[in-house]
């Protein structure tokens, strides 16, 4: 909730209001001190506990499918590390968009969690070769969108099974920043692209206001109602 104002604030919000916010900092505090212009209001049938997961994790997969990969309906996007908080967010925002979000993970019972929350499949990076797999679940086409929190010891699987013309988009390195090989010539054989995105890096003026847009908003409220048709 906002507990008090400073001098400095002109947006609408007052003492009281219901709210979640992307911070800099100090998210488990009792108290924070944030710029306004990060404050949203909590869509109505969340709980705080839950509003608490949005910002972060939501506002991360939200920009990396929207406002980077630009996930067109009918599109497939190759989600890695799909238990993870961003990984969960992406899965449901990539099946609210109409797009395909196969992802990797490991064991059956994380598979099996990927699944319930919309992941048309899950390939178990442990004992599989993901590339492979997404090849063959697309037909030998290859995904048109990869989100990769793993970086230098996945390139070459990425590009294996990248589609042509289509693009990964780099968010982290668990797997290293380090990359050994003919990267750019495949990536050039490929016609891919290679984009790279920060959340927390954005200045001020990018991620204020209404961070990225009604669209996001709108994103929220309708999956909240589509996850209760579900």
């Amino acid at each position: 909730y906002v507990a008090e104002l400073g001098p400095g604030c002109q947006g609408h919000w007052k003492p009281g209001d219901s709210v979640m916010a992307l911070l800099p900092g100090g998210g488990q505090a009792q108290y924070v001190t944030v710029p306004e212009g990060l404050l949203m209001t909590i869509p109505v049938g969340l709980t705080l506990t839950q509003a608490a997961a949005i910002p972060e994790a939501w506002l991360t997969a939200f920009q990396l499918l929207h406002c980077v990969g630009g996930v067109q309906e009918g599109e497939t996007v190759l989600i890695h590390a799909g238990t993870g908080g961003v990984g969960t967010a992406a899965i449901q925002l990539t099946r609210l968009f109409k797009a395909i979000p196969p992802v990797t993970t490991s064991s059956t019972e994380n598979i099996q969690m990927t699944q319930k929350l919309g992941a048309t499949a899950g390939f178990d990076y442990k004992i599989e070769d993901f590339s492979e797999v997404a090849l063959k679940t697309t037909q030998g086409l290859g995904v048109n969108v990869i989100l990769d929190c793993i970086g230098g010891s996945y390139w070459e699987k990425n590009l294996h099974c990248l589609a042509a013309d289509d693009q990964r988009v780099l968010y982290g390195f668990m797997g290293g920043a380090g990359v050994n090989g003919s990267l750019l010539s495949k990536l050039l054989c490929k016609r891919g692209s290679l984009r790279a995105s920060l959340l927390r890096s954005r200045d001020k003026k990018r991620t204020s206001g209404n961070i990225f847009g009604l669209r996001f908003k709108d994103s929220i409220r309708s999956l909240l109602a589509w996850s209760k048709e579900e």
